[in-house]
């Protein structure tokens, strides 16, 4: 494994799943753009997730996010923070997000009752 890998592979508190969902986030404390934005999940653990935007978020910004369940087409909403934000294309973000810790259950018992879908 290379060592950036193994670096990173450290740094992770929980081991992170698939997970390939359109998923709809609010700003609560937005900039001047849009307060509501659909994103693009990619992986999920216990204690964060990861997204793809096509706008840019700052570390430390917080949000609400409406995850859609598999069984019954309901929502759960999940506090997160940002945490990383890199550009990976033209008008495509890379966002790392954490739970907050009131979140972490609903989180994980999203994780644990959700399998893998595609959206």
């Amino acid at each position: 494994m290379p060592e950036n890998q193994a670096k990173l592979m450290e740094r992770r508190r929980h081991a992170r799943m698939p997970l390939f969902k359109q998923i709809q986030s609010i700003r609560l404390d937005p900039e001047p753009g849009q307060v509501v934005q659909e994103l693009q999940a990619f992986d999920l653990s216990r204690s964060g997730m990861g997204v793809m935007s096509k706008e840019a978020f700052y570390p430390g910004q917080r949000l609400v996010l409406q995850i859609p369940r598999n069984k019954d087409n309901s929502e759960r909403s999940v506090y997160a923070t940002v945490v990383r934000c890199t550009k990976a294309a033209e008008k495509q973000y890379r966002v790392g997000l954490e739970f907050e810790s009131t979140s972490n259950d609903s989180a994980c018992s999203y994780a644990q009752t959700n399998t893998v879908v595609a959206a």
